[in-house]
């Protein structure tokens, strides 16, 4: 970036920490149409937050977290700005994604916090259960919340899901289970719970009782609330066929095969790895590059299992750069093969196919990071 450009936005950075919107606003508005990667765009929207231009703010921050999407700062102010402009739902989805990037941050835990349980009051009254959904996402980023865990405890108890409620209470952390509040409202529910009529709750079966209200995730096998989105304990996407609790887990085929692709990676680079020990060749030049190489692909691999946002976003970038290549250059060896013949010409053929094939698993590893980014 240009010294000067940069100079610039580091002084509105200074204005902004002294909370003189006013000039942060008239500082940045200029630099709107520069490219200076989305910092512009979040120091404008964040002097609109602070000068309670919350309608302006939304707009201005959107850009701005398209431009940064990493950049838990920049999720935080967008989901304030929501929130004050009435958009609970957005605001605790771009809350949930700066949690995502910095699990520690306090404003974006508060404010998911808040966010969920406001739309939970707000669905309560018709849709019990979207109620529970609502705060079952913050309760498990932190079950030692008593006032949450009683609270959708209340909601089982009160609608008759006894069985359900019961099934909670055995998630609860052992101090909150034991504890003479939630025992004495365990011993008051009946053991026989009478069926219920689920008719007036859309995407719940009818066959008689409540629906199951928690499931295994299909990766990790933890229990987990059922049709929640991703799952808390691996983080990993799921996709449900209805929207409410009971629905059967599809994970999506793209989530299924990068995990695959992911492993195969993993047993190439392990293999790599161990074939320079078993040849005896780490002290050759050749050796030390397979075992630099090996090493790379598994810790690569690795945290791509385990979505590391830093690294899937750099890796796509390679991948992305490496199917460009590998394809530019199968082609020009396609382009040479009519002017040679014999073995030269076999051995072009063999480096076509190979570099076609590093081509397309390169371009579906980019799509795959791309999706899974999203």
């Amino acid at each position: 970036m240009d010294p000067e450009l940069q100079s610039q936005l580091d002084e509105a950075n200074a204005l902004l920490s002294q909370r003189k919107y006013d000039e942060v606003a008239q500082f940045v508005q200029p630099l709107l149409i520069r490219d200076t990667g989305g910092q512009a765009q979040r120091l404008f929207g964040m002097s609109q937050l602070g000068l309670g231009k919350f309608q302006e703010a939304v707009h201005i921050l959107m850009s701005a977290a398209q431009l940064m999407p990493n950049d838990p700062t920049v999720a935080f102010a967008l989901g304030n700005a929501m929130s004050q402009n009435g958009q609970t739902e957005g605001a605790r989805a771009s809350f949930e994604r700066a949690l995502g990037l910095n699990p520690s941050h306090p404003g974006a835990q508060l404010g998911y916090l808040n966010s969920s349980k406001t739309l939970a009051d707000q669905a309560e009254a018709k849709n019990p259960m979207k109620a529970i959904e609502w705060l079952y996402g913050p309760w498990q980023m932190d079950t030692t919340n008593i006032e949450l865990g009683q609270r959708i405890l209340d909601i089982y108890i009160k609608n008759g899901w006894n069985d359900s409620a019961r099934q909670f209470v055995d998630l609860m952390p052992a101090r909150i289970k034991n504890s003479d509040t939630v025992v004495a409202k365990l011993k008051a529910l009946p053991f026989d719970a009478p069926p219920i009529d689920m008719s007036n709750i859309p995407g719940v079966t009818t066959t008689g009782g409540p629906a199951p209200t928690f499931e295994a995730c299909p990766f990790c096998k933890q229990q987990i609330m059922s049709g929640l989105f991703q799952c808390p304990h691996c983080k990993m996407s799921i996709r449900a066929q209805r929207n409410m609790p009971g629905g059967n887990y599809k994970p999506e085929w793209q989530e299924v095969t990068l995990n695959i692709t992911c492993w195969i990676g993993i047993a190439l680079g392990a293999f790599m790895f161990l074939s320079v020990f078993l040849l005896h060749a780490q002290a050759t030049t050749a050796g030390s590059f397979s075992l630099l190489v090996g090493g790379v692909i598994v810790v690569s691999n690795i945290l791509i299992l385990n979505r590391n946002d830093t690294w899937m976003a750099v890796s796509k970038i390679l991948y992305i750069i490496s199917a460009m290549r590998s394809v530019t250059c199968g082609c020009l060896s396609f382009s040479s093969m009519g002017k040679v013949y014999g073995e030269t010409r076999q051995a072009m053929m063999i480096e076509f196919i190979i570099l076609m094939i590093v081509g397309a698993y390169s371009g579906l590893m980019a799509y795959l990071l791309n999706h899974e980014g999203e």
